[in-house]
């Protein structure tokens, strides 16, 4: 046995001195298996193995086969298409032509009706009562009705109702009591927009600096006292920050001829102002569809 451990440690030694370490241990590797399993069992081992390896290289080349295979048939149908085009008759490519100017005229017309729709949704908003939970947009804020929408609230009822929901008026425009905010406002006059840029450009020049810049620093000071540079606002319309709304005057356009607790009822066509930029609009009534 200690024969066999001197063979083996002068044998590895060679191995690695002529850079046949790898070779060595995979034999031994090897040797080691047949040792444990037997030879049959090890022959078994491999082909198993090998037969497995293959599958899958066949596999990912006939998925890969087909997915090019896919934009080459793609291809070839557009290019014979287009020798069709070339070769087709007089009669040919003029009903291509008519198919093709009743195709578009009825994508314009559906357009159209959609718009029309819309516009008379809009109106008939326009017209309506908004009610307690009606939902308001800001086209300054990082969101839309569909992902993060706000919402017109009324911690209590001015004592007017409609189908046994609060109605507001004019005067229900205060920040997080009325008006929720908005999540994330991107309007550059915002000064946590401002302030979120200053601190990204800082970030940038003090990564850019050289090691000397660093130690100079050390003894004086070089920062920038004005953060409201050129470049911080032109990083401002890049950036965004949490919406803090803050509106200067009410509810604008309201029906002055309906009193809601002695103020304008609030009316779908009424909009709102943020002082940082961001004009707030109305998408809902709250009332009932």
């Amino acid at each position: 046995m200690a024969e066999k451990n001197v063979v083996s440690s002068v044998m590895e030694s060679v191995a690695v001195e002529f850079g046949l370490d790898d070779a060595y241990e995979k034999a031994q590797n090897l040797k080691n298996e047949i040792d444990s399993c037997g030879i049959q069992q090890t022959i078994d081992n491999h082909i198993d193995s090998a037969i497995q390896k293959a599958s899958e290289t066949v596999d990912a080349v006939t998925d890969k086969a087909k997915e090019v295979g896919g934009y080459l048939k793609e291809d070839f149908n557009n290019i014979k298409e287009g020798v069709k085009d070339l070769f087709a008759s007089k009669e040919e490519k003029q009903r291509k032509a008519e198919e093709k100017a009743a195709k578009e005229a009825q994508e314009k017309a559906e357009k159209e009706e959609q718009e029309r729709l819309e516009q008379e949704m809009r109106d008939a908003l326009d017209k309506s009562y908004i009610l307690h939970t009606a939902m308001v947009v800001c086209d300054k804020a990082y969101t839309n009705e569909a992902i993060n929408p706000s919402y017109i609230v009324v911690p209590l009822s001015h004592g007017e109702s409609i189908h046994g929901l609060p109605q507001l008026n004019v005067n229900d425009y205060i920040p997080d009591v009325n008006v929720l905010n908005f999540g994330i406002c991107r309007s550059p006059q915002n000064p946590a927009v401002q302030a979120e840029a200053a601190r990204i450009l800082e970030e940038v020049r003090e990564e850019s600096k050289s090691w000397t810049d660093k130690l100079l620093n050390l003894f004086v000071d070089t920062s920038k006292k004005d953060v409201c540079t050129s470049e911080t606002e032109s990083l401002a319309a890049c950036c965004a920050a949490p919406c803090t709304p803050m509106f200067g005057t009410r509810w604008i356009d309201g029906k002055y001829d309906v009193l809601v607790d002695g103020a304008p009822a609030l009316l779908g066509r009424c909009t709102l102002q943020c002082m940082y930029g961001g004009a707030v609009t109305i998408q809902s009534s709250g009332q009932a569809e």
